[in-house]
């Protein structure tokens, strides 16, 4: 193939005017070098390396350049068709089906209701060993809603105002701890000087004592 032939054109550069070939990439970036050589300019070889010791990657003609940036962006790489795909979910069978409708009967009281006390799709599938969606499909489909127990909601309800309660008891016990720790602490210190002034007392009156032995000789 034959070499790429470079347009030459005239710019300033530093107040001056030079000899330049300007490069363009597609993204609307350009490059240009100095040509200039002491026997005019530079032939097309030598200008074709000096771009590319650059970053750019020439083409065949001046549309096909790229700059450094585009020269290092590769292509996303697409999903092969071949790739492993995975298995499809297993679908329940006729018996898997009738076991899930049959506690489904005894647990589930009607779409109003949804299920008795301390039942769910949760608990119905952990307790036959079957996926949830599976349950979830065969209520939804067979008997209703999960719909709300309201024996069930007004557990909740008390049981969120006891726990309220415990709250607020947890934390006047709490302050009365605080204040149980400053009375001790004050305590203690006035245990502590009592004891001093216990002990002076105490020498003074040995001190008396030993004063009136003097007295009675």
């Amino acid at each position: 193939m034959s070499a790429r032939h470079f347009d030459i054109s005239n710019e300033r550069q530093a107040g001056a005017v030079s000899r330049v070939v300007r490069v363009t990439c597609k993204c609307g970036v350009t490059h240009s070098i100095s040509v200039r050589s002491p026997g005019g300019v530079l032939p097309d070889e030598v200008i074709a390396k000096k771009i590319q010791q650059s970053g750019w990657v020439l083409g065949v003609g001046n549309k096909d350049d790229q700059c450094p940036a585009c020269a290092t962006r590769r292509p996303l790489k697409l999903v092969s068709d071949t790739a492993p795909k995975a298995d499809p979910p297993r679908e329940p069978s006729r018996d898997d089906l009738r076991i899930i409708f049959e506690k489904l009967s005894e647990t589930y009281v009607d779409d109003k209701t949804g299920y008795s006390p301390g039942w769910s799709d949760n608990r119905v599938a952990h307790d036959l060993g079957v996926p949830r969606a599976w349950v979830s499909r065969v209520r939804d489909e067979m008997f209703g809603p999960i719909g709300t127990n309201p024996e069930m909601q007004h557990f909740l309800q008390e049981a969120e105002v006891l726990l309220q309660d415990a709250r607020a008891a947890l934390a006047s016990a709490k302050v009365i701890r605080e204040q149980a720790e400053v009375a001790l602490n004050n305590l203690r210190r006035e245990l502590s000087g009592s004891a001093s002034f216990e002990d002076r007392l105490s020498k003074i009156e040995r001190l008396a004592q030993e004063v009136r032995k003097q007295g009675a000789l």
